[in-house]
């Protein structure tokens, strides 16, 4: 039966339903102090991509460029995040949390790819790895963020553009999944990762293509309600066999979805 890997000390779970092949959970976060740190540090640092952008800083540092010159270019660097999108913030959320609390790697962060820092990249919103028994495996997955006062939302419809039809395009559609996985080569590669790269591919490969992990994440304001993901878990559970695995997580926050980018940019040290 398939469990996550760490209890995250945020929050607590508000319904849970584990299956060998497709789980769903709703998790609760309560507006006090160690979540106020948790999305002004970590979910900020993922936000502003700080391990990339610390890089980025340290090569301008070793130019031979002007003190005020150098300076501009910090402050280019500098990210609003009371300015960027709210998916874009619930999709840093989405993906700290994964990997604070299941102790998915991901590689690669996708703001390095926006050559328009508004803009939305094509693709699943997830492409990370994940090992379990010595093995590994490729992690493919998208992210959505609702207020309607409907359980499920529209997000998580059957349509091409939300969560059902998502996740459905991520189990058929074979030649997606292999781009994401040759997307995420070029990025691996002569990296620490490489070596768990190769070792996801081969699983991948060995089991034709069914050996990986789909997640799909919901963002709520709303009241707690199991419908948000059993609807959609339920009919997965009889669209997709072992060895693939989906996890559907609702995660619900202590106040309104609006204040999500605004409780992140007015972040600590970091």
């Amino acid at each position: 039966m398939w469990r996550f890997s760490v209890n995250l000390e945020l929050g607590y779970y508000v319904f849970e339903n584990f299956d060998e092949c497709v789980t769903w959970r709703g998790k609760k976060f309560d507006d006090n102090e160690k979540f106020d740190k948790f999305l002004k540090v970590e979910v900020a640092n993922k936000v502003i991509d700080k391990i990339g952008r610390d890089k980025f800083i340290g090569f301008i540092n070793s130019l031979s460029i002007t003190g005020l010159s150098s300076n501009n270019i910090k402050n280019y660097l500098s990210v609003n995040n009371s300015a960027l999108p709210g998916w874009k913030v619930s999709e840093a959320l989405a993906e700290t949390f994964l990997e604070m609390e299941q102790q998915i790697v991901f590689p690669w962060s996708n703001v390095r790819d926006y050559k328009n820092p508004s803009a939305n990249l094509a693709g699943s919103d997830i492409v990370g790895l994940y090992e379990r028994e010595n093995k590994w495996m490729f992690v493919f997955g998208e992210v959505k963020s609702s207020s309607e006062k409907k359980y499920p939302p529209q997000v998580m419809s059957n349509k091409k553009e939300h969560m059902g039809g998502q996740l459905d395009s991520i189990i058929k559609e074979e030649d997606a999944k292999f781009n994401l996985i040759k997307w995420l080569y070029f990025r691996v590669k002569n990296t620490d990762f490489f070596e768990s790269y190769q070792n996801a591919v081969l699983t991948y490969v060995e089991s034709e293509s069914k050996h990986f992990l789909m997640v799909g994440v919901l963002v709520r304001d709303t009241e707690v309600d199991e419908n948000d993901l059993s609807k959609l878990g339920n009919k997965l559970r009889n669209e997709i066999n072992l060895p693939t695995k989906c996890n559907l997580i609702a995660l619900y926050l202590p106040w309104d979805l609006k204040h999500l980018a605004n409780k992140v940019s007015q972040r600590g040290e970091l």
